[in-house]
């Protein structure tokens, strides 16, 4: 893992140790894989290829609202149909993750 870690259980997604798999030598790349995660923080090594998905927060099962959102079943299954439509498009129109991302990326980290 990458020095900047916070603590020593901190992980994030390094995508040069997935790729660096001899499994996945040639077929995969920075320009064809996709990091998804709930979390900006475990994607910073690799921002270019990240998207970040909202949590499901311990509000969301307590059924409390989320900054004044009450993040119900239907806002979940809208949350979650958005996000699969952008994979599917990018997966459809993308040459590169990368370059896909910087124009499109409406589930870029923060």
């Amino acid at each position: 893992m990458k020095k900047f870690m916070l603590e020593d259980w901190d992980r994030y997604r390094d995508l040069d140790l997935v790729l660096a798999n001899p499994m996945l030598q040639g077929a995969y790349s920075l320009q064809n894989t996709l990091n998804i995660d709930s979390d900006s923080e475990k994607v910073q090594l690799f921002l270019q290829n990240s998207i970040v998905s909202e949590p499901y927060l311990v509000e969301d099962i307590q059924n409390l609202p989320v900054d004044g959102v009450h993040r119900d079943s239907k806002w979940h299954e809208n949350h979650m149909r958005e996000l699969t439509e952008f994979i599917i498009k990018l997966a459809d129109e993308a040459d590169s993750v990368p370059k896909y991302l910087a124009a499109n990326n409406k589930f870029k980290p923060k």
